[in-house]
């Protein structure tokens, strides 16, 4: 009788076990849902002939996701013409593939206002519009990078990129 009464005590505890874990596996919620993992990117600066640029060759990172345009990553720099007239400089910025080219934004700034903002994939060929530093100028220039709050998760999770900027200039008159 013993046996049977330990027997049925073993078998209760058991199925007790069984129903908790099944409760809490049930119950088990993570709040907000699953999100997507997040864009990483990395912005590199390039060296340029005619211009001096503080940091070069810098890798700033940083992951991203949708947001209000108020979060992202912001590579500043400083950058000197190293010549003896005045240049013309416009912008580039390109990734080695156009897995992002539509979904991340751009927003360039030089001179204190803004020169451009769009698309990664727009700035493959330039800013449209320079601005002009005289001989031996310097200037304060930021590319500021995000992902709009209504991009497409499937445009941009778990998404890997290395951004070069570059800088073109011509010689004015």
């Amino acid at each position: 009788m013993q046996a049977a009464t330990h027997l049925r005590v073993e078998w209760t505890a058991l199925l007790l076990g069984v129903a908790l874990a099944g409760l809490a596996v049930a119950g088990w919620q993570v709040d907000g849902g699953p999100t997507a993992p997040p864009a990483h990117v990395s912005l590199v600066t390039s060296p340029s002939e005619t211009l001096a640029v503080t940091p070069t060759g810098k890798e700033l990172e940083g992951t991203l996701r949708a947001s209000d345009g108020s979060q992202g990553l912001a590579s500043p720099m400083t950058v000197r013409n190293a010549t003896g007239g005045a240049v013309a400089v416009r912008i580039t910025a390109e990734a080695d593939s156009a897995a992002l080219d539509e979904t991340l934004l751009v927003r360039v700034s030089a001179k204190g206002q803004s020169v451009w903002e769009g698309p990664l994939g727009e700035l493959r060929d330039g800013t449209p519009e320079a601005f002009v530093l005289q001989s031996h100028e310097a200037t304060d220039v930021t590319v500021f990078t995000w992902i709009p709050e209504n991009a497409d998760e499937a445009d941009w999770h778990a998404r890997a990129e290395t951004v070069r900027v570059s800088f073109l200039t011509e010689g004015t008159a």
